[in-house]
């Protein structure tokens, strides 16, 4: 139905279906609101559609009885209990809802927060604990040229496909800046694995693979040749 229709309707409506009617214009307005939030805010869009979800799986499971008596008495909406302090939505959830609640625990869009930061944060320090188990370059290079190539494969995929600029592919290198845009004049370096403009990028896989190539004599999972002295 248009606003027009539902204006038109309330205009005529019994007890019954204004409370339809009613339920309808606090959907519509739950919609737009999630829209708003989806551009705005991401997180607070995940947390809506999670809540909302609940909410009608609650809705289902309490028959519409939502609502104790103060809660009916003050006009609340069921809604609302899924956002603010527990103590509130304690103070007007039906029994049965709470007894939902104790199966299916409230989450508030605070907490979906703070649950997101505190996943964020383990991510974060798992990807530390495994750099640091990763060898540098150099010791990358030789393990290469001892084992082959394929010896790449027991370490991160994203790492080792993390793409890198020139200042810090030298960094972690241990060589100059310079040296890179000169061995890329005399076409002593590989190619880019991203252009964009003048920028160009190298995963850490290539440059790996090209450290190894240059290490000496021989080739990658060959080991060098020793020269005999007399």
């Amino acid at each position: 139905m248009t606003l027009d229709q539902l204006a038109e309707a309330f205009a005529t409506a019994d007890d019954e279906l204004t409370g339809a009617l009613a339920a309808e214009c606090k959907r519509r307005d739950r919609s737009d609101r999630a829209r708003q939030a989806r551009r705005s805010d991401p997180a607070a869009a995940e947390w809506r559609d999670m809540a909302h979800a609940q909410f009608v799986a609650a809705e289902a499971a309490t028959n519409g009885y939502m609502l104790n008596r103060r809660g009916v008495a003050h006009a609340i909406d069921p809604w609302s209990l899924w956002s603010g302090p527990a103590t509130r939505a304690m103070a007007y959830a039906s029994w049965e809802l709470q007894e939902f609640w104790s199966a299916n625990p409230r989450l508030t869009v605070s907490e979906y927060r703070r649950q997101l930061a505190a996943g964020e944060r383990i991510q974060d320090d798992e990807r530390d604990r495994e750099a640091a188990t990763i060898p540098g370059a150099r010791e990358l290079a030789d393990l290469v040229r001892a084992e082959g190539p394929e010896v790449l494969d027991r370490y991160p995929a994203e790492f080792l496909a993390e793409l890198l600029d020139a200042e810090h592919a030298a960094q972690w290198l241990g060589i100059a800046t310079k040296t890179i845009y000169v061995d890329t004049s005399r076409g002593r370096w590989p190619d880019a694995d991203m252009t964009l403009g003048r920028s160009r990028a190298w995963t850490r896989r290539t440059l790996v693979l090209h450290l190894a190539a240059r290490a000496g004599r021989g080739a990658p999972g060959r080991p060098r040749t020793r020269t005999r002295t007399a």
